[in-house]
């Protein structure tokens, strides 16, 4: 999530329970900078323990809140402070902001094989070109992608096969037809063979 819209979570907006055929709980995202940014996040096992976490310390309806004061929605300037501290405590360089994180995230979809389009969706960009730079086939990527077009063509053959075994097994088998005088309103003759 964007620093804005993490800020912004409440929660009413998390659901550790799926909802319909979906196998993970999930976060809505208000958005905060188009239409695309809106969106639901499902959540992992470690993003649920996470906000566990959270549930013990937020005394609001904000997930993530001040340090000092439990009860009120967590700063941009709060948020940043946090991650100043961790990034000094693991020796990573200034250039590596709050922001990094998200383009880390991005990155490591793009590298597992997630398209373009999922990504789009996932982090709520406003068009496909900007979640385009995510996505870096690497040959394995691309071998996996021939295997699975493979795989799928070879299913599609399977269910071919079954319906045409289906049909030869119904050849010879009695047939209905109906003959049919177009003036009037009902067939004239019915004939099993």
């Amino acid at each position: 999530m964007r620093r804005k819209e993490l800020r912004g979570v409440k929660w009413s907006d998390v659901h550790f329970e799926p909802v319909g055929k979906a196998r993970c709980g999930f976060v809505h995202v208000r958005g905060t900078k188009s239409k695309n940014s809106k969106r639901n996040l499902s959540l992992t096992v470690a993003a649920q323990m996470i906000l566990l976490q959270q549930r013990e310390i937020s005394e609001c309806d904000y997930v993530f809140v001040m340090d000092t004061d439990h009860k009120r929605q967590a700063s941009v300037w709060a948020l940043n402070h946090a991650h100043e501290r961790v990034r000094n405590l693991l020796g990573m360089p200034k250039e590596f902001v709050l922001h990094s994180l998200r383009h880390t995230f991005g990155t490591r979809l793009g590298e597992t094989g997630v398209d373009a389009f999922a990504i789009m969706r996932i982090m709520g960009h406003g068009s496909i070109s900007i979640s385009q730079r995510y996505v870096h086939p690497t040959p394995e990527t691309i071998e996996n992608a021939f295997l699975a077009l493979d795989r799928a063509n070879h299913t599609f053959e399977l269910k071919m096969n079954q319906e045409i075994e289906q049909r030869d097994k119904w050849e010879g088998a009695a047939t209905v037809s109906v003959t049919v005088d177009e003036s009037a309103e009902k067939p004239v003759a019915l004939v099993v063979q």
